[in-house]
């Protein structure tokens, strides 16, 4: 029988073949944890996608919602001082509705002769679907509108 002999440090076998014909390869192990890095990463990836979404269509809504708001504000910019008063009412705007909320509180009262020279008007748009998911609360729009009257030096 011949015994092989075989030089330290010479490696025997099937990766001695591979290395003489220049093929290498990877093992089993260094697959799975290479893959296993790559799923880590892209679930991250793939996680602020989704959030990022989902941050975009907020602002979408919010855009809609301020607009809303303005066009109110415009409305009440039409009428006559004493007209403007609190309200409440729904709006629908591109197939979404809102709750408009507007609020005026006096701030100003000339001594003379008792009559409201400034008011404070604030306008609160909120959606009325339950799905609509926004970072914070509802749209709020402030504004301050005083009398045409004339002042004490007249």
């Amino acid at each position: 029988m011949m015994s092989l002999r075989y030089k330290k440090g010479e490696r025997r076998g099937p990766a001695r073949a591979a290395k003489a014909s220049g093929e290498g390869g990877f093992t089993l192990m260094e697959v799975v944890v290479a893959l296993s890095m790559m799923l880590v990463a892209s679930l991250g990836v793939a996680s602020v996608f989704l959030y990022s979404m989902g941050n975009n269509t907020g602002a979408g809504e919010r855009a809609l919602a301020m607009a809303v708001a303005q066009q109110r504000h415009e409305r009440l910019r039409s009428l006559k001082f004493d007209e403007v008063v609190d309200e409440a009412t729904t709006v629908v705007s591109a197939g979404r509705s809102y709750t408009v909320e507007t609020i005026v509180t006096v701030d100003d009262t000339d001594a003379d002769d008792g009559k409201d020279t400034l008011k404070t008007i604030s306008i609160e748009v909120t959606p009325t679907n339950k799905h609509e998911v926004w970072a914070t609360g509802a749209v709020v729009l402030w504004t301050q509108r005083a009398a045409l009257t004339l002042g004490n030096n007249r």
